[in-house]
């Protein structure tokens, strides 16, 4: 550590890898990259069966802090067991397939110069999408987030990747990552810690996020998995105080039951989720849809992401992916 601690904090990069040897060294080395120079790296290796641990050894092991676990227990558990072997003023976490441009933690770090009560720094993405081989650019706006508009922070991206937190603020949480959500992690973590700190967002791109059909990363995403982590979390933060944010819930639910073929559970979910904001244009159009049966809504479904795809390919910006 440099010896100005107050200008130059430490920051604790950790990474959970599980069979990622096709990106984690481009992923390493986008940290090592990175501008601000005072990081200490923690690579925590969740049972991988691959060529992990080799691919660490050949790099700079010195600067990494490897941990390998006997057995896969899930990114939160890793990131989990990475936090708690930190010593960085500052967490920055990030997933062993996406990459940071070079000045990502340097630009975030100058936010928390702007309040003492800023706990939480998070920034825009690049959607690198397997589809179109095109680079999206996801944009969130959720500053000045108060009780009224905390509904905002389930519109992220639930990626890690776009985080810098200060440490004595997850030291308040249980986890700090809910070890029991196999989805929506990070959705849960940013609304917890809405109540804790503010949340500032940076308007730069800073973060590559590759969106692709790799396993495991789209197999965390099965309706099943959804539904059960939606449950979850209305469940635990009791959702159900917040009518417009119920309905956003209950109608994420309604789609989750469709993706299932359930088109019973998915009618109930989508009138509980009218009943619950009547301006629901979504759920509504959902509702009409599906009246001519689950087939009608698979085909014009498709027609969409279809459309979307030419569009992409036909635009020199891409079409934006809506989260």
């Amino acid at each position: 550590m440099q010896k100005n601690k107050k200008n130059n904090p430490l920051i604790s990069v950790i990474i959970p890898t599980f069979n990622r040897e096709k990106f984690l060294e481009s992923t390493i080395e986008s940290v090592f990259n990175q501008s601000y120079k005072n990081i200490e790296l923690i690579v925590v290796d969740d049972g991988s069966t691959d060529n992990t641990e080799q691919i660490i050894n050949s790099m700079d092991n010195n600067s990494i802090l490897y941990i390998k676990l006997n057995k896969n227990m899930g990114c939160s558990f890793a990131r989990n067991i990475g936090f708690h072997s930190s010593k960085g003023e500052y967490i920055a976490f990030l997933d062993s397939d996406d990459k940071w441009v070079s000045n990502k933690l340097e630009e975030q770090l100058e936010v928390f110069k702007l309040s003492k009560d800023i706990g939480v720094v998070t920034c825009d993405l690049i959607v690198k999408d397997y589809r179109t081989n095109k680079k999206i650019i996801s944009k969130i706006n959720a500053n000045e987030l108060n009780h009224d508009n905390r509904n905002l922070l389930f519109k992220f991206h639930d990626n890690a990747s776009m985080l810098l937190v200060k440490r004595k603020y997850l030291m308040k949480l249980d986890g700090p990552f809910d070890v029991r959500l196999r989805c929506a992690q990070v959705r849960d973590l940013l609304y917890r810690l809405s109540h804790k700190c503010m949340i500032n967002h940076l308007n730069k791109t800073l973060v590559i996020y590759n969106n692709h059909l790799e396993i495991p990363r789209n197999t965390l995403y099965e309706s099943k998995i959804q539904i059960a982590c939606t449950k979850t979390i209305i469940n635990k933060h009791d959702i159900q105080k917040y009518p417009k944010l119920y309905s956003i819930f209950l109608f994420q639910l309604a789609t989750n039951y469709l993706d299932d073929k359930s088109i019973s559970h998915f009618r109930i979910y989508a009138i509980k989720s009218i009943q619950k904001n009547i301006l629901n244009t979504k759920a509504w159009l959902y509702l009409i849809v599906t009246l001519f049966g689950f087939n009608f809504y698979t085909n014009l479904r498709n027609f969409y992401h279809l459309t979307k795809i030419v569009l992409s390919r036909s635009s020199k910006t891409g079409f934006p992916i809506i989260f």
